[in-house]
């Protein structure tokens, strides 16, 4: 698990290899899906997403109550608030976020300058929304 946060903080559990952890969030992968568990020791209303999209994309968020869907152009950045439907779990409370992307790109390609080869749809930064 990878912690985020302190107010509140919570906890990434990454289920996949459609994603990889950030330091402030994750990247979802090119074309691509994937699961990530969230957990908290409080129930949270849902979570605030800065999604960045380097080159055009289509990504699709869903945490349990309901489907959001941003479509972004190249270099755009968007804000989206993804509302949770938590589950009690060990003394806290958690829900899965699953996201999709349509499309992708590997930043060395674009730049030659970069030594990353994956093959990326959009980087997500990620804060918890306290339940009101």
């Amino acid at each position: 698990h990878v912690v985020f946060g302190n107010d509140p903080r919570i906890l990434l559990y990454f289920m996949d290899d459609g994603s990889w952890p950030t330091e402030e969030g994750f990247w979802v992968a090119g074309q691509s899906s994937t699961e990530i568990v969230v957990r908290a020791g409080e129930r949270l209303h849902g979570l605030m997403l800065t999604v960045t999209a380097p080159q055009p994309n289509t990504v699709t968020f869903d945490a349990g109550a309901g489907r959001e869907t941003l479509t972004l152009g190249r270099g755009e950045t968007a804000k989206l608030f993804l509302r949770a439907d938590n589950e009690i779990s060990r003394g806290g409370f958690a829900f899965v976020v699953s996201a999709e992307t349509e499309r992708g790109f590997v930043p060395h390609l674009v730049d030659p300058a970069s030594g990353d080869e994956r093959f990326l749809g959009v980087d997500v930064k990620i804060a918890g929304v306290r339940a009101p």
